[in-house]
């Protein structure tokens, strides 16, 4: 499962642009579809404040 830290995350969009599945929108702060998501790890690897984390 894909988890967002909201206190973290800065709306920055970055993670949106990087997934493959458009399972992932970011208004204010990221939301993430989770029937949509295969868990590529994607966002993780390019959120540059790492709001994003599998748990």
């Amino acid at each position: 499962m894909v988890l967002v830290a909201e206190e973290i995350c800065v709306g920055c969009g970055r993670c949106e642009a990087f997934c493959p599945e458009d399972a992932l929108w970011v208004w204010g702060c990221l939301e993430i579809d989770s029937e949509k998501c295969t868990e590529c790890l994607n966002c993780i690897e390019n959120c540059p404040v790492d709001a994003i984390s599998q748990q």
